[in-house]
């Protein structure tokens, strides 16, 4: 929540420029990226309990030195 009330309300585009034909993030898309993560306040401890049960970040599970 704390980020959401600092974010930006709409957003025309994200990665504009495209040198080698990456995709960009544009119009609905981008604002779909932006809110990828909002939950209704309701949801929140579901959502939290549903975490817990995600695996644990490892050195089995992580690219080499990416927990360093």
């Amino acid at each position: 929540m704390t980020l959401k009330d600092v974010r930006i309300a709409e957003i025309g585009a994200l990665h504009g420029g495209s040198m080698d034909g990456e995709p960009r993030l544009t119009g609905l898309a981008a604002a779909r990226w932006l809110s990828r993560f909002d939950v209704p306040e309701g949801d929140l401890l579901r959502y939290k309990s549903k975490l817990l049960s995600e695996p644990k970040l490892t050195s089995k599970t992580t690219l080499p030195r990416s927990l360093e």
